[in-house]
């Protein structure tokens, strides 16, 4: 049986970490996997070196019950979420993207000091592309993703939504 829920949890804190690790300066991988092979049974975190394509190949395997890619896209300011599907007639159940900014952490800063505090990355709505039927298992994922962005530990340096409606954006 899938948990959506829980894999959609986990792909939340991937987004939420990647725009932060990206806001820091870092280094931020492109394509993290997220993957479970039995109910139940452990999370597993894969790192692509071939970006995405390693990405599509590893999450179209239906040797798993619960799969999830989170790719970041520099150029085009988005981190994108691929909800692997159980289906033999298709890779995915959900296609989702969040696009992002990015301020200047100095400008964050003399922010704060004046006590006017603001988020370091903002973001878009979640726009998505539903290839599932299936509303529980759409609308699970969804909630579920912004519920893991939410808990993260650095969750009030995202200012989730503050860009629009992903549709809306150019």
């Amino acid at each position: 049986m899938r948990d959506v829920k829980s894999i959609g949890h986990a792909a939340g804190g991937l987004v939420a970490q990647t725009l932060i690790t990206l806001a820091d300066g870092e280094h931020t991988p492109s394509y993290i996997g997220l993957g479970r092979k039995v109910p139940g049974g452990k999370l597993d975190l894969v790192m692509f070196e071939d970006g995405l394509d390693g990405a599509k190949v590893w999450i179209a395997k239906k040797d798993k019950v619960d799969a999830v890619v989170v790719g970041l896209d520099e150029s085009e300011k988005e981190v994108r979420l691929l909800l692997g599907s159980p289906d033999a007639k298709r890779k995915y159940d959900m296609i989702c993207s969040v696009r992002y900014s990015v301020k200047d952490a100095s400008v964050v800063k003399q922010k704060a000091r004046a006590k006017k505090a603001t988020a370091l990355v903002s973001t878009s709505t979640i726009g998505f592309l539903a290839e599932t039927d299936d509303e529980v298992v759409a609308d699970t994922f969804l909630d579920s993703v912004l519920a893991g962005i939410y808990s993260h530990a650095r969750a009030a340096d995202l200012d989730v939504g503050k860009l629009g409606d992903y549709d809306d954006l150019e």
